[in-house]
């Protein structure tokens, strides 16, 4: 079974992710059998992150606290698919395992990378954009973490005038404006 360095592997979702998302910057490092991504504004990390979770070789079933394996099919035009994965149910784990049959001219590749890190950051500008179309003229002081980039855990809002529950259903409007899909 051939191997694909953790290098070779971040040059593929380089490639991919420029493919999938063209209107958004990504960073890609590659470290000792990982994967980090980093981008600022831009798609909901949840459609990046199940992009590039193809990519792992390893899964986590934290029930069991199991690492399990993955094996992958390198296809004829060069992208991946999932061959099989160790699951964690033989050790009372929570998830089966699975084979997948062989495409055509697909070869059983082994994976440099174990795991796949994705942060989504965004900019003030986005930031106080989807404040003001959430909750426009409500006067609101934006929290950030001290940085340019803010990861979407470390901004807050003040809110003038509404209670906790009034301000954590605004910030989830707010969190959903600067995760829509860039047009």
């Amino acid at each position: 079974m051939r191997y694909i360095s953790t290098a070779e592997v971040a040059k593929m979702i380089r490639k991919d992710l420029k493919k999938s998302f063209p209107g958004v910057k990504f960073y890609v490092r590659s470290d000792h059998g990982s994967i980090t991504i980093h981008y600022r504004d831009g798609v909901d990390s949840a459609l990046v992150k199940k992009l590039v979770s193809t990519y792992e070789g390893a899964g986590f079933d934290g029930s069991i606290d199991l690492e399990y394996n993955k094996t992958h099919y390198l296809l004829p035009d060069g992208s991946i698919c999932l061959a099989r994965n160790s699951g964690s149910a033989n050790s009372g784990g929570a998830v089966p395992s699975k084979e997948y049959p062989r495409p055509p001219g697909a070869e059983e590749v082994s994976l440099g990378v174990k795991y796949i890190f994705v942060t989504h950051h965004y900019s003030t500008e986005a930031v106080t954009t989807a404040v003001e179309e959430v909750a426009p003229g409500l006067p609101v002081k934006i929290y950030p973490a001290g940085e340019e980039y803010w990861s979407s855990a470390s901004w807050s809002l003040e809110l003038a005038g509404l209670d906790f529950y009034e301000t954590r259903s605004l910030d989830q409007e707010i969190r959903k404006t600067l995760n829509r899909e860039v047009a």
